[in-house]
């Protein structure tokens, strides 16, 4: 989230890290795994951030209720939030092959180039999105699930209630007859992320908006459906959310879009990833141009570059 830019720091940069909430166990065969890290204590973003809190622990709660699934985890905020504790958390999880985990960061954070990810923006030592999600993706869970809603810039409408609880069939398929693996993000490389502290983070609040439209259809639920919808722009088209979906319903095809030009590994171009340069600022004015992504900085540069989401 953003009021204010800063090179490492980027105090009014809403960006999702992990903090582990104690969730209460249920009776199930498998467990969700819910890794949630906030920056609940920041003196800007604070109050943003306790209502994404909120909301995520609602979502939770509503998936061990409609899918039998146990819930564990373990909350990481305050003085307590650093790499060292989160990386702690995921790599102690024990995860069983028909488990689900769930990976939520909101705090600061920011693009560290070479990867279409952000990195946790941590008091001390600073920690890649993509670093996480490999380590969880090694321990084999059935559906895993990585989000961060945080900046993605260069550096060194109505709300979700946790009561609209869709239909208990639309649960089950989606976090019981699903396999593989999300990876999501609130904005492209080079852009900054936003929250206010009715609402709080914008892609949040967009995500599990989306998240509920498919909970309440008639239709069969679908991964694609949900991050496609979520990954519309923000912020009067400032905030470009970012998903990569690599899932499949057991038993089905795997769920891409083909005709997703956001969803960089359909598009055509080279897939080595350019960052902008450091000193460009937020992008002024977006376009495409033969295929790439190009953006003009605060004075008027242009800056082109393709990426593939890794």
């Amino acid at each position: 989230m953003k009021n204010e830019h800063r090179q490492r720091k980027m105090p009014f940069l809403v960006c999702l890290i992990t903090l582990f909430v104690a969730f209460p166990m249920g009776v199930s065969a498998a467990t969700l795994h819910a890794i949630i890290a906030v920056d609940t204590e920041d003196g800007t973003i604070g109050p943003s951030v306790r209502v994404d809190l909120g909301k995520m622990q609602g979502l939770v709660n509503n998936i061990s209720q409609y899918t039998g699934l146990a819930t564990a985890g373990r909350a990481i905020s305050g003085n307590e939030l650093n790499r060292r504790n989160i990386m702690s958390a995921v790599e102690g999880l024990s995860v069983g092959s028909d488990d689900v985990v769930l990976f939520y960061y909101a705090g600061h954070g920011y693009n560290p180039s070479e990867t279409a990810w952000p990195a946790m923006n941590l008091s001390g030592d600073d920690l890649p999105l993509k670093t996480v999600r490999e380590t969880l993706k090694a321990k084999n869970p059935r559906l895993l699930i990585v989000m961060a809603d945080t900046c993605n810039a260069p550096g060194s409408g109505g709300g979700f209630d946790a009561r609209d609880a869709g239909k208990a069939n639309n649960y089950k398929v989606l976090f019981l007859k699903y396999r593989g693996t999300i990876t999501a993000s609130s904005s492209e490389p080079g852009e900054y992320s936003y929250s206010n502290a009715t609402i709080g983070g914008f892609y949040t609040n967009a995500f599990l908006n989306s998240l509920t439209t498919e909970l309440v259809s008639n239709q069969t639920p679908s991964w694609d459906a949900i991050m496609e919808r979520a990954n519309a722009p923000l912020n009067n088209g400032s905030q470009h959310p970012q998903a990569k979906v690599d899932v499949k319903l057991i038993g089905g095809a795997i769920g891409n879009n083909p005709d997703d030009c956001r969803n960089p590994p359909n598009c055509n171009g080279s897939p080595v990833f350019s960052a902008p340069a450091d000193n460009m600022g937020t992008c002024q004015k977006r376009y495409r141009r033969g295929g790439k992504k190009c953006c003009l900085d605060q004075q008027g540069k242009e800056h082109c570059w393709s990426l593939t989401l890794d």
